[in-house]
């Protein structure tokens, strides 16, 4: 406060405000002097819908609210789609005991191509669809276990068994953004869309 002409006049109120959106800013009395306190609130981060980047919190050093990342462990794959964690497929047994007898290796040409783990009679052209004697996860090249989606990662061939890829991340870390991967033309493509619905009032008009 200050005087002027003989009056007292009401001096600025100290701005405690760090522009992040995710702290409670308030002005305290200090020893002599104001003190700012800038609190983190988790509460303040909306949820950003997408499972696989995990929780929503407030971290003040990054500038505001980020997501604390896949939430399965290393051998477990993520599925945006039921919001839980699958366990890695495992490769199917390496001989089918209920294979016809008949069948011999020579019966089809590409039969010295076949995986260790297929069994011998079994042709490399079989599909998920084939009779049960048939793996449905069997490959022998990585090509075999495309599944022509891209957002949900590269799929491989690991010891005759198709494993699925890891999903494509999108998550940019601003939380005002709809982030999501979709399907481009020979990849995938993310995009972060700004949406001011989800920026949170910090009730300050000013």
């Amino acid at each position: 406060e200050t005087c002027v002409d003989g009056a007292c006049v009401s001096g600025t109120a100290v701005n405690c405000n760090d522009v992040i959106e995710c702290t409670e800013d308030r002005c305290v009395e200090g020893d002599g002097s104001a003190v700012c306190e800038n609190a983190p609130n988790n509460a303040l981060c909306v949820d950003d819908g997408n499972f696989c980047t995990g929780l929503e919190y407030c971290n003040a050093q990054s500038g505001g609210c980020v997501s604390d990342g896949n939430p399965c462990s290393l051998d477990e794959v993520c599925n945006e789609e039921t919001d839980q964690c699958d366990a890695q497929p495992t490769a199917s047994p390496s001989s089918s005991p209920s294979a016809s007898p008949t069948s011999s290796p020579t019966a089809s040409p590409l039969t010295p191509t076949v995986s260790p783990s297929s069994s011998p009679s079994a042709s490399p052209s079989s599909s998920p669809s084939a009779s049960p004697s048939s793996a449905p996860t069997g490959c022998d090249a990585d090509d075999d276990c495309d599944d022509g989606v891209f957002c949900n990662g590269e799929e491989t061939c690991v010891d005759g068994a198709c494993v699925s890829g890891t999903a494509v991340n999108c998550n940019d870390v601003i939380e005002c953004t709809e982030d999501r991967c979709v399907e481009g033309d020979g990849s995938a493509v993310c995009e972060n869309a700004p949406n001011n619905a989800l920026c949170v009032d910090d009730g300050n008009f000013c």
